[in-house]
């Protein structure tokens, strides 16, 4: 995976803070729902008790005197000391008489009757009973009780408030300390200046347009670039010299004859190779992938581009001469390209102090124009760096609708660098298949 993208992955330890942050919240708040609802509960079964010994006193008082100043002290008493109990409403044949907790709270008098006052968490309907008085006619208690304990909720809310709170700030500092631990991770691998990659369906412009390919049956030669242009096209029919590329028409012999993509440059006359280290991890000591590697992750590609009806394109970039890139400097080369292509598990080494890229989502002409792009990039800090120029050249191939495999692909463009090392005006070489002569390659052999 790119640097990029891991800046954005969240650890597997702020994963768990963050499952437990929200266990924290919800344990809270159900702890104070459940808590208040089962107060409510037992409130609801006291007062059904206190009202029916209110009842049984009021009986009892009332056949010592009803209505007389100890009858009245006793109901007063019990509603005062009564935990659920807030008004008292006795009606008879005498008249309406109220008792309250707190008074004008829960009983407002309408045309010299007692009336409820609707309140929240209030019995409503208020409880009511017949009583038997000797003496008295159509005696009848009613009274309302407080279902919420507003003291215990409020201790309630409060244990609530601070699992809450102590939830929330474990969250934040677990973001704080993550935030600080992305923006090291990024300080180590910086943003890359380039624009994002261009997909297929972006459709961007290349920076270069290729010539057009005469008919084939006009008999004229390829036409060539203008001298000021750095690029060039290779096509299956490019066969001015001696030196030229094996035809790449897709006969029985030149299949059988394709080399291993891994031998393309190994001339005699190039620099003798530089020690090669034995591929041990993902990435190489230079950043990138190990040059081992890269058949098998260009087949991956291929086939999953292939199954989306992608394009894909693989871009090979050396110096000319690679005595001239030193050790550092090829440092440098890599990590340049990292930050340019983005995607540091898409590209390998290659050869001697070369990379190959691999360019999913990326056509022919994209390839080129982002070849040219870096090319204009790098060109500057490897020169400062190395104290003089270092001659970079590109050989690029692209899927172009076929069922390539990552042999094939790695040789047209292995056979374009090639061609773009002997080349004086372009450094920027490209091969571009016939699909009319690859579509009769695959009739023939199937």
């Amino acid at each position: 995976m790119s640097g990029k993208k891991d800046e954005g992955k969240p650890s597997v330890v702020s994963t768990i803070i963050a499952a437990l942050c929200v266990m924290l919240y919800i344990g809270g708040l159900s702890y104070g729902a459940l808590s208040i609802y089962n107060s409510v509960s037992d409130r609801r079964s006291l007062a059904d008790r206190e009202f029916d010994n209110l009842a049984d006193l009021v009986s009892a008082a009332g056949v010592l005197g009803f209505m007389d100043e100890p009858f009245i002290k006793t109901i007063q008493d019990s509603i005062d000391g009564s935990g659920t109990l807030l008004g008292v409403v006795i009606t008879s044949s005498r008249g309406e008489f109220a008792f309250e907790r707190e008074r004008g709270t829960v009983i407002e008098w309408v045309n010299d009757s007692p009336r409820f006052i609707p309140r929240f968490a209030v019995s409503n309907p208020p409880k009511y009973l017949p009583l038997r008085i000797e003496g008295q006619r159509n005696v009848n208690i009613q009274a309302v009780c407080g279902y919420l304990d507003y003291d215990y909720c409020i201790d309630v809310l409060k244990k609530t408030l601070l699992v809450v709170l102590l939830s929330l700030a474990l969250a934040f500092v677990t973001l704080l300390m993550d935030s600080l631990l992305m923006k090291n991770r990024a300080s180590a691998i910086p943003e890359p200046a380039s624009p994002e990659p261009v997909s297929q369906s972006a459709a961007a412009e290349p920076a270069r347009t290729p010539p057009e390919k005469p008919a084939e049956d006009s008999g004229e030669n390829p036409a060539k670039p203008p001298e000021e242009r750095a690029d060039a096209w290779l096509d299956d029919d490019d066969t001015d010299d001696d030196d030229q590329l094996p035809d790449f028409n897709f006969s029985d012999d030149d299949v059988n004859d394709a080399t291993d993509a891994n031998d393309i440059n190994d001339d005699e006359d190039e620099a003798p190779d530089l020690d090669r280290e034995t591929p041990q991890g993902l990435f190489s000591p230079r950043g990138i992938g190990w040059e081992a590697y890269t058949n098998d992750r260009l087949d991956s590609e291929l086939h999953r581009c292939a199954s989306t009806e992608q394009d894909l394109a693989l871009i090979i970039v050396a110096a000319k001469e690679p005595a001239a890139l030193g050790a550092e400097q090829f440092q440098l080369f890599c990590r340049e390209a990292v930050q340019y292509f983005e995607h540091r598990d898409l590209i390998f080494e290659y050869q001697r102090q070369g990379i190959s890229v691999l360019c999913p989502g990326l056509g022919l002409d994209q390839a080129f124009a982002r070849s040219e792009e870096f090319n204009n990039r790098v060109l500057g800090k490897i020169a400062g760096a190395a104290g003089s120029s270092v001659d970079f050249r590109f050989g690029i191939s692209s899927r172009s609708g076929r069922l390539i495999d990552a042999e094939q692909i790695t040789l047209e463009a292995g056979e374009a660098f090639k061609r773009a090392c002997g080349d004086r005006e372009s450094h920027i070489v490209a091969f571009k298949s016939d699909p009319e002569k690859y579509r009769q390659y695959i009739t023939s052999h199937r």
